[in-house]
């Protein structure tokens, strides 16, 4: 390749097959098209391979779970083989071959959701939440992590009330006990309520007058 320099431009002459030169207002001669793809990064100082190197050593959830979060828990928490089964039945699926730094707060919070439109109740599915923002929490503490994207995640509302109902054969048996047991002023105040529906602080500050 020939070039000729007239003044302060450069002009270049080049084979068909070379990438084109374009006039600089300088001595320095500059390609018109980057001629490798990360040309312009490695130009900056930039290291692609050792960003990708960098990116590959970041842990998937899967890996850090079973390499670093199950060996942890195991000797302090006693339910340590639930958090091991809600990863393997539905964690693993949706999560394990993310990427720590991949995992975002509005993938979890349509994991969350999804979990409910499966028929889970309110209390399981913020168990889901629960065990990734703790775990996510260690990640942090061990320099795995920066920020946890399970901060802030909203949880269900949890209604944990339970009605439960007497059959005829239950409550006769009952009326029994409460009419032979020998603590008969927990008895008395017992079949009180029973029979006037009226709450407990109630029946205990009621007066004779």
């Amino acid at each position: 390749m020939a070039f000729y320099f007239v003044s302060t431009f450069a002009i270049a002459q080049t084979p068909t097959k070379q990438p084109a030169l374009r006039l600089s207002r300088t001595k320095n001669l500059h390609f018109a098209k980057a001629p490798f793809p990360g040309f312009s990064a490695i130009a900056l100082g930039a290291d692609p391979r050792g960003e990708e190197k960098a990116r590959k050593a970041i842990l998937t959830y899967g890996e850090f779970f079973n390499e670093h979060y199950l060996p942890y828990v195991k000797p302090r928490k006693r339910s340590w083989n639930k958090d091991e089964e809600m990863f393997r039945l539905r964690l693993n699926t949706v999560f394990g071959r993310q990427r720590l730094n991949q995992i975002t707060r509005h993938k979890i919070q349509s994991f969350h959701t999804s979990l409910k439109e499966q028929g889970l109740s309110a209390s399981t599915c913020n168990h889901y939440v629960k065990l990734l923002k703790h775990s996510l929490n260690l990640a942090i503490d061990w320099d795995m992590l920066d920020i946890n994207p399970a901060v802030r995640v909203p949880l269900f509302h949890e209604d944990n009330k339970m009605e439960n109902y007497l059959s005829e054969a239950e409550l006769e048996q009952l009326m029994d006990v409460l009419q032979t047991d020998d603590n008969r002023a927990v008895c008395r105040i017992i079949m009180y309520l029973l029979s006037t529906g009226a709450r407990l602080n109630k029946a205990l500050s009621a007066r004779w007058d």
